[in-house]
C-alpha cells in the first residue's frame, strides 16, 4: 500500500463513527459561505444595483461605484470569517486525528483566542503574497507570448500570422510546463496551518517551519492533492440543486416586479415592533447569553459533602510513614486505599512545586546569569547607562515568577505481587499552597506506567476526590468525569495507543487548605526496567466560548485559555 492510499485508509478510520459530525460541519461551512452571497444579492436587489455588470471596473460613479462598495465589503466580511473558520475546521480534523472528537461548535475556537484568530487572517494574507509573486516570476514569460501572440495575430500579414500561431503554441506548452512548477513550488506552504495549530508557533515560524518540511517532497504533495480530482467532481453534482434555489428567489423576485408593473401594491402586514427593533433586541439577546455562559457556565457541578472518613490502619499508616510517605499525600486517602498498600516495602516519592505564570516581581542585577532551570527567575531586559567619560554599565533586570501555587506531589508505593510480579499503587497528590486568581474548571490527564513502558499491566483500582475546608469544616466532593481511557487510535501516520486517566474539578468558593488526588495501581513482571507515571495538570485561566471539556486534557484546547503543568514519579532498576 503506498503513502496515499495509506493515508486515506487513516483518514477514513478516524472519521468512523464521525461522519455526522463531519457532514454537519460542511453543510456548516457551505452555509457560511454563502450567506454572504446571499446577502450580498438581497441588498443589491432593494438598492436596484447592477451584480455582475461588465462596465463595473470602467465606471467610478452611480450604481455601479455602490456595487463595487458592496462587493468589496462583502468580499471583506466573507474573508474576516471564513479564514479563521477554515483553521477551525482543520484543527477539528487534526484532533480527530488524535482520537479526540470535539463537538462540532469547536470549529468556531479561532473566534474565541483573539491570538489565533489575527494569526490566522495573517498566515492567508503572508501564504496570499507570497504565492502571488511566486506567479509573477514563473508565470511572466507565458504571459508575455500570449500577449505577443495576439499582437501578432490580429496583423494582416502572412508572416505575422505564422509567427503568431507559432509564439501561441510555444507559450501555451511554457506555460503548462511553468504552470506545473508553479503549483509544486507553493506546496511549500502546505503545512504552515498545521504548524500554527498548536497555539504558540507564530507566522513567521510556521512558514519557514512548513518550507523545511515540505524540502523534497513538493511534487508527492501535489500528487496527493490531485488524487482527489476525482472527488471534486463528484462533489459538483450538488451545484445543480443549489441552481434550483437560486432560481427560485430570482423567480420570486420577479414575481414581485411584475405584481407592482399590473397595478397591484404589495403593503406590508402591520406590526407592534419594526424590523429593526427586533433584529436589534435578538442581537443584545444573544450577546447577553454568550456573556452570561462565559461568566457563569465555566465550571462543573460538585457534590460537596462534609468528609466522614473511616479512621486509618494505625498500624499501616506508621509503616507507609516509615517508608517515607509524605504525611500530607496519606492523610488525605481513605481508609480502603491505605488498606489496599497493607505490606509496602517501599515509597518512591518526587515533588514539584508549580509556580504562577502571572505573578512576579522585578530584580535588578549587576551581573547576567545563565538560564534557570526551574524557570523562576527569568531574563526580562537591559539597562543601559552612559556616563560622562563616554563609558557604558549594564544592568540586567530579571522577573522572579517565585509565587508558590500549588504542589504537586507524586509518589509509587512498592508492594509484594504474585508469582514474581512487582505490585505499584501510583499516587499523583495536589496541594493548593496559594488560591489561584481564577476559579473555573480544571482537570489531570494521568499518563499510567504502561504507556510508558510495553511490560506493565494495569490493575484494578481506580479512584481520586477533590478535598477542602469550607465555613470551617473538612469537605470532600468525588472528582467529574473520572474514567480511564485506553484505545487505540489511528491517526494519519499510523496506529497508537492512547492509555490515561482524565478527571475534572470545580474549586468551590470560600474554600480553602484545596488538594486532590489520583490514585491507580499496576503490575509488572521481570522485564520491566522503568517505572513512569505522569501528572499533567491543566487550569483554565479565563473564560472561553463556546466552553469544551476537553480542552481540560493534556494537549488539547487553547493554550492561551489554560495554565499547563507537569508533575511524575520516575524509578530505574
Amino acid at each position: 500500500m503506498t503513502l496515499r492510499k495509506q493515508v486515506k485508509y487513516n483518514a477514513k478510520r478516524c472519521l468512523c463513527n464521525n461522519w455526522g459530525k463531519a457532514i454537519s460541519i460542511v453543510l456548516l461551512n457551505t452555509a457560511v459561505y454563502l450567506l454572504f452571497a446571499i446577502i450580498e444579492m438581497m441588498i443589491a436587489q432593494l438598492l436596484e444595483l447592477p451584480i455582475g455588470d461588465s462596465t463595473i471596473l470602467m465606471s467610478v460613479s452611480g450604481a455601479h461605484t455602490l456595487s463595487f462598495i458592496l462587493s468589496l465589503l462583502m468580499s471583506i466580511g466573507s474573508f474576516l470569517l471564513m479564514v479563521p473558520l477554515n483553521l477551525g475546521i482543520m484543527r477539528w480534523y487534526h484532533s480527530l486525528s488524535d482520537g479526540v472528537s470535539e463537538d462540532i461548535m469547536g470549529i468556531f475556537s479561532c473566534f474565541a483566542n483573539r491570538k489565533m484568530f489575527f494569526r490566522s487572517l495573517w498566515l492567508s494574507l503572508n501564504t496570499g503574497v507570497r504565492i502571488a509573486l511566486t506567479a509573477v516570476l514563473y508565470l511572466f514569460l507565458p504571459t508575455v507570448g500570449f500577449v505577443l501572440s495576439s499582437f501578432l495575430l490580429s496583423s494582416h500579414l502572412s508572416e505575422a500570422l505564422f509567427l503568431g500561431s507559432l509564439s501561441l503554441v510555444f507559450s501555451a506548452v511554457l506555460f503548462l510546463l511553468m504552470g506545473g512548477f508553479f503549483l509544486m513550488r507553493i506546496q511549500r506552504y502546505f503545512l504552515a496551518k498545521y504548524y500554527l495549530l498548536d497555539g504558540e508557533t507564530t507566522v513567521r515560524q510556521a512558514i519557514r517551519s512548513s518550507v523545511h518540511a515540505t524540502r523534497g517532497i513538493c511534487d508527492e504533495i501535489l500528487v496527493f492533492k490531485f488524487s482527489f480530482l476525482l472527488w471534486a467532481l463528484c462533489s459538483l453534482l450538488v451545484l445543480p440543486v443549489l441552481a434550483v434555489y437560486l432560481v427560485i428567489l430570482r423567480n420570486l423576485v420577479r414575481l414581485s416586479r411584475s405584481l407592482e408593473d399590473t397595478g397591484y401594491a404589495i403593503h406590508a402586514a402591520p406590526v407592534r415592533l419594526s424590523m429593526a427593533a427586533v433584529l436589534w433586541g435578538y442581537l443584545g439577546v444573544t450577546l447577553a447569553a454568550v456573556i452570561l455562559a462565559m461568566l457563569l457556565g465555566q465550571r462543573y457541578p460538585m457534590d460537596w459533602q462534609p468528609r466522614g472518613d473511616a479512621p486509618q490502619d494505625e498500624t499501616i499508616r506508621a509503616e507507609l510513614l516509615a517508608l517515607g510517605m509524605p504525611r500530607r499525600v496519606l492523610d488525605d486517602l481513605t481508609a480502603e486505599e491505605v488498606a489496599a498498600m497493607s505490606g509496602a516495602r517501599a515509597v518512591f516519592v518526587n515533588e514539584d512545586k508549580l509556580y504562577s505564570q502571572t505573578k512576579y516581581r522585578e530584580i535588578v542585577m549587576e551581573h547576567y546569569l545563565g538560564e534557570d532551570p526551574l524557570r523562576v527567575l527569568r531574563y526580562y531586559r537591559t539597562i543601559t547607562t552612559k556616563h560622562d567619560d563616554g563609558t557604558r554599565s549594564y544592568t540586567y533586570v530579571y522577573r522572579a515568577f517565585d509565587t508558590l501555587e500549588q504542589t504537586m506531589t507524586s509518589v509509587a508505593v512498592e508492594l509484594a505481587g504474585a508469582d514474581g510480579e512487582k505490585h505499584y499503587i501510583v499516587i499523583h497528590h495536589l496541594y493548593y499552597d496559594t488560591q489561584p486568581g481564577s476559579r473555573y474548571t480544571e482537570g489531570m490527564t494521568v499518563w499510567p506506567v504502561w504507556k510508558m513502558e510495553n511490560n506493565w499491566r494495569p490493575g484494578t483500582l481506580c479512584s481520586g476526590r477533590v478535598l477542602c475546608t469550607r465555613r470551617g469544616t473538612a469537605q470532600t466532593a468525588a472528582l467529574h468525569g473520572l474514567a480511564y481511557d485506553d484505545r487505540q487510535v489511528t491517526g494519519f501516520f499510523g496506529t497508537d495507543r492512547r492509555a490515561s486517566f482524565d478527571a475534572q474539578w470545580t474549586r468551590p468558593s470560600g474554600a480553602g487548605d484545596v488538594r486532590m488526588y489520583m490514585l491507580y495501581d499496576a503490575f509488572c513482571g521481570g522485564d520491566a526496567w522503568v517505572l513512569t507515571s505522569y501528572g499533567n495538570y491543566t487550569r483554565q485561566s479565563k473564560p472561553v466560548y463556546p466552553f469544551d471539556g476537553s480542552m481540560l486534557r493534556w494537549g488539547m484546547g487553547d493554550r492561551g485559555a489554560c495554565t499547563r503543568y507537569m508533575g511524575y514519579v520516575q524509578k530505574f532498576w
